[in-house]
């Protein structure tokens, strides 16, 4: 199946998780595609921008960093990703990122769910 960049959902949002500046999130797929696969989406962070630290339980994120740079807190320790670097958080740790570049840092976001996940349970009926 193909899927078009103008026929994608996108998403401005403000203060992500409490963190502060603008981010604009593109879903490359639409919700519920993969029973295992939360999110897929194609993600600008605007210089200055912040995404406030955040926990990943039943789940994990990862954060391919595509372009910029940023400065991240992967469950308490702070490290610089540049292009190519990329964040795993699951298992209950936590992370937030910071884009302490100058340009707007693109990255792909995807979140695979873990056994006992809400969005792995059966339907009741």
């Amino acid at each position: 199946m193909i899927y078009k960049r103008n026929e994608m959902l996108e998403e401005h949002r403000t203060n992500v998780h409490e963190g502060n500046g603008d981010v604009t999130l593109a879903y490359l797929l639409p919700r519920n595609t993969h029973p295992n696969l939360r999110l897929l989406t194609y993600m600008n962070v605007a210089p200055g921008a912040t995404i406030g630290p955040h926990h990943h339980r039943l789940e994990t994120e990862y954060y391919l960093l595509l372009k910029g740079t940023v400065t991240v807190d992967d469950n308490g320790h702070t490290d610089t990703l540049q292009a190519g670097d990329l964040l795993q958080t699951g298992n209950g740790q936590y992370h937030g990122l910071s884009n302490t570049g100058s340009e707007t840092a693109e990255l792909l976001v995807f979140v695979v769910t873990h056994a006992g996940h809400p969005q792995n349970q059966a339907p009741q009926n």
